[in-house]
């Protein structure tokens, strides 16, 4: 599915909501860092939402570390407002077909981020495309300054 724009194909979990604190620190650092073949491509699908400002700030600095100049980044936001949501890991099966698996126990959410707050959270990369989806859900394209 991403061969086109990709040299080589990596994949590294991350969970947030099942992280909090040193728990969080350590998951994040334990995304490997490449530097002879850094990431082309990152999927940041429902990550954003369950972390704080300073988590998010930490995770896209990290990501900025680990990622190619003009990297992509995929970043699914939820904005419908509701009050709980149910954590997911997805898994791409062929373009245009993406499975979700429940990975555990509805969840609280804070505040929805505006498109200018994920805008400014997401620098130095820059968006490029925005969706929104029919479910209410936000898909953001992103580019990494060269």
């Amino acid at each position: 599915v991403l061969g086109g724009i990709a040299r080589q194909i990596r994949f590294a979990g991350l969970v947030p909501r099942s992280c909090v604190g040193e728990a969080w620190a350590a998951a994040l650092h334990a995304l490997p860092p490449n530097l002879a073949v850094p990431y082309d491509v990152v999927l940041a699908w429902d990550v954003l939402n369950p972390l704080d400002p300073a988590e998010r700030e930490a995770l896209v600095a990290h990501l900025a570390e680990i990622t190619a100049p003009r990297a992509r980044l995929h970043v699914v936001v939820d904005c419908t407002g509701v009050a709980t949501t149910q954590p997911v890991a997805f898994t791409l099966l062929e373009p245009g077909r993406i499975a979700e698996q429940t990975t555990g126990p509805p969840q609280s959410v804070s505040h929805p981020l505006l498109p200018a707050q994920v805008e400014r959270a997401l620098a130095p990369f820059d968006v490029v495309r925005a969706f929104v989806l029919r479910t209410g859900v936000r898909e953001y394209l992103a580019m990494k300054r060269a």
